[in-house]
């Protein structure tokens, strides 16, 4: 944006854009009109997880394979991305985690006491692996353990499908040590929110990047491969918890476990986000600087 020829190149970067159906043309009409284009850490679609929703998309493979082999540059979200792609002959992709991890911070503020505050998302556009309601249901059980043993609740939105499901734990908790805030009205005021939870157990994949980005020792709710891809690239799948083997005794048992290991975890997570931050902004740089000495 800040070159005098504004569209001198394309980036595809941030989702779980290779393989879905509505980002290729696009690419290809930027590659037909001789742009140069990036890949910069978004991931792969699972073509054996879409196979189980065949009405949900249409992957053209061969497509993105074409595209992805001319690109400069490959980085993607994690390492079964990575993996995919090596498999399918893109040799030079490499890992360089969710953009995400690049966020800016929020200023730390001093504990102001009370008591414990745990984050809880719930959403996705995507199709949930697992019994139909047993995320809603396992998640519903967690709250009122939480609650019960003195802990507050605070509900974390990123879309209106989020609040949704947010308004209906409300209704069935009925505990005012339940909050529902408004949908954040920027990023800014998300990460506020996720900075101030002690932990945070979450379904949306970027409620779950964002809090490592923050350093928030958290609990994936799994819901299809990208959130393993993700974790992996940080070296902590056993924060996942799948959503086909959620229950709330399983979810309860790893809300425990994780509370025995929060301070360890949140320095992991955070040395590792760390240097995937410094990866992109490396990556970053020498693609700018490709881009001036080709102008």
């Amino acid at each position: 944006i800040a070159h005098r020829r504004r569209n001198a190149a394309v980036v595809l970067g941030g989702g779980t854009l290779i393989n879905d159906w509505g980002h290729l043309a696009p690419l290809e009409k930027a590659c037909r009109d001789g742009r140069p284009y990036f890949v910069f850490g978004t991931g792969v679609s699972d073509p054996d997880y879409w196979s189980k929703f065949p009405k949900a998309r249409h992957i053209d493979v061969e497509g993105w394979l074409r595209m992805l082999g001319a690109a400069r540059y490959v980085g993607v979200r994690g390492p079964r991305s990575c993996a995919w792609l090596h498999a399918h002959g893109v040799a030079r992709a490499e890992v360089i985690g969710d953009p995400a991890l690049s966020v800016d911070r929020p200023p730390q503020t001093a504990a102001t006491g009370g008591p414990p505050v745990v984050g809880i998302n719930l959403g996705t556009h995507d199709p949930v692996l697992g019994a139909r309601g047993a995320d809603f249901a396992a998640v519903l059980a967690l709250i009122r353990t939480v609650i019960g043993r003195g802990w507050r609740v605070k509900y974390l939105a990123m879309h209106p499908i989020d609040q949704r499901i947010g308004m209906e734990l409300r209704h069935a908790v009925q505990h005012p040590d339940f909050d529902l805030p408004s949908l954040p009205s920027d990023s800014n005021a998300l990460l506020r929110d996720i900075a101030s939870c002690k932990c945070i157990v979450g379904e949306r994949l970027h409620v779950t990047v964002l809090a490592c980005a923050l350093s928030v020792p958290n609990i994936s709710l799994s819901y299809q491969p990208k959130c393993l891809d993700f974790l992996e690239s940080i070296g902590r799948a056993d924060l996942a918890v799948k959503t086909e083997e959620v229950t709330g005794e399983v979810l309860i048992e790893r809300f425990d476990w994780l509370q025995e290991r929060l301070e360890d975890v949140s320095g992991q997570i955070r040395v590792r986000c760390d240097e995937l931050s410094s990866l992109q902004h490396r990556r970053a740089r020498e693609i700018v600087a490709a881009l001036r000495t080709q102008a």
